[in-house]
């Protein structure tokens, strides 16, 4: 977990460093010098840092990797984990949105029902608005009865595959029975 400072500027330069915090013949925090550089609840946790005993000579270490070294993909990271959380609703960020799919595919159900489930929250399913809206049926084609049946093999009122239909083709008998 990563803190901001949030104290006002202060008496000390702003290029010191920690040691300058730190009593190094008692080996202990200079506590009146850290309760008046922070804000009370800033100098209670510096405080509460435990101190080498040894007190190592300052460097400057980044956190966010395992060897201290900084590097532009672990400022990345860094960077999208402290990006603040979207509110409900919102998915601008793809965290949701990916949590939700995540458990969508990660359910104990058949492959088609989360298939179906995927196709209808992305409105893919063949319904006659997005056949038309993809020009695989016409705008003037009304009354059609379109159906999905057995996969999404589709027919029209007079029996015939709607691709059929549209190349002219005539089919008889066959799914046409089934919709009539």
């Amino acid at each position: 977990m990563f803190y901001e400072v949030v104290s006002p500027v202060s008496n000390i330069p702003g290029d010191s460093w920690v040691e300058a915090l730190i009593d190094e013949e008692k080996g202990a925090w200079k506590t009146e010098l850290v309760c008046n550089v922070f804000l009370p609840h800033e100098a209670d946790l510096i405080r509460g840092i435990a101190l080498s005993a040894n007190l190592p000579e300052d460097k400057q270490v980044w956190a966010p990797t395992t060897n201290g070294l900084f590097s532009v993909r672990s400022a990345y990271k860094l960077a999208m984990d402290l990006r603040p959380v979207a509110p409900v609703g919102d998915v601008s960020d793809g965290s949701l949105l990916r949590r939700f799919w995540q458990s969508v595919w990660s359910c104990n159900i058949p492959h088609k029902i989360r298939h179906f489930a995927w196709r209808a929250c992305k409105d893919v399913l063949p319904t006659k608005e997005n056949l038309v809206r993809r020009k695989v049926l016409s705008e003037r084609i009304t009354g059609l009865a379109l159906q999905v049946i057995h996969g999404y093999a589709m027919v029209c009122g007079n029996g015939c595959p709607v691709g059929a239909q549209r190349s002219g083709e005539a089919h008889r008998g066959g799914l046409g029975t089934l919709v009539e």
